[in-house]
């Protein structure tokens, strides 16, 4: 015999085929090739699902006789056999809350197949307006020409967030040569000596140095001497003394406080370099 039971579920968009087919032998359900008017993968697809099932419920009963294999029924059992997939299937298809262990079952049974279905409820809120408006990102000399600035909606602002880092901008390859060669200077024991000064007086920057002051070597160095202030405040006296001395001893030329007095740009370093060997000197000797 032969039992089909078909169900159909549209709401959740189920469709399920349940089949249970038994062929009557003489003592039982004969599992010979006495079944007719099936395929074979169909049969065997059927076959071994709704025997299993039978199996499971303890339903059916496999014994073997004569060298064939005799699947029969329980007779207790099937009597009050109630299907457990049906109700649950039932169960899905009116929308019911199914245990979530059941309704896995059905899915590796490829009983079912679950579908999510989103859901949205949208409403007015307070910003709305039948026309999409731009907010006002700048005030604009227009706005405060017509007054429009008090009735206007300005896009918010984040005043703490942090500004947007400059991608260009690299060390210059000389400048990093410099500082390499600096770093080795200042592990050594070295000390740099400030180099902040731009203006300086003639006597730091030629004096000292030794450069007459009549010397047309004062004026190749773009020498540009400042007004104001004209003259800076004058240097050690007995350092200045002892510079004088060996000028007109040396040179045989004439002596100006006043032009030693004068104060210039910065021509070279080495202006910094007498001066900081001055204030060693006083340390150290």
């Amino acid at each position: 015999m032969l039992y089909l039971f078909f169900f159909g579920v549209n709401n959740c968009t189920i469709y399920v085929c349940v089949v249970f087919f038994f062929f009557q032998a003489e003592d039982g359900i004969r599992d010979a090739q006495e079944s007719r008017g099936l395929g074979d993968v169909y049969k065997r697809q059927v076959s071994t699902q709704s025997t299993g099932n039978g199996m499971k419920e303890k339903v059916l009963v496999v014994s073997k006789k004569d060298g064939a294999t005799i699947i029969s029924r329980h007779a207790d059992k099937a009597a009050g056999f109630t299907d457990a997939a049906q109700g649950i299937l039932h169960a899905m298809g009116g929308g019911q809350h199914v245990d979530p262990a059941d309704a896995e079952a059905m899915k590796k049974r490829k009983l079912v197949a679950l579908d999510t279905t989103k859901f949205y409820d949208i409403t007015k809120g307070d910003e709305y307006a039948p026309v999409r408006r731009k907010l006002a990102a700048d005030l604009t000399k227009q706005m405060l020409q017509d007054g429009s600035w008090a009735t206007e909606t300005f896009k918010g602002l984040n005043y703490n967030a942090c500004g947007r880092e400059p991608a260009g901008g690299h060390l210059h390859p000389l400048l990093k040569v410099r500082q390499e060669f600096r770093e080795i200077f200042l592990e050594l024991g070295f000390a740099e000596m400030e180099t902040q000064q731009w203006v300086e007086n003639s006597f730091w920057n030629f004096d000292a140095l030794f450069v007459p002051q009549k010397h047309p070597a004062r004026d190749a160095q773009d020498t540009f001497f400042i007004s104001k202030p004209a003259a800076a405040k004058p240097p050690p006296a007995e350092y200045m003394q002892r510079v004088k001395d060996t000028h007109v001893a040396g040179y045989k030329c004439d002596w100006s406080e006043e032009e030693t007095h004068r104060n210039v740009l910065r021509t070279h370093t080495t202006s910094l370099s007498s001066w900081a060997l001055y204030n060693l000197s006083l340390i150290h000797i």
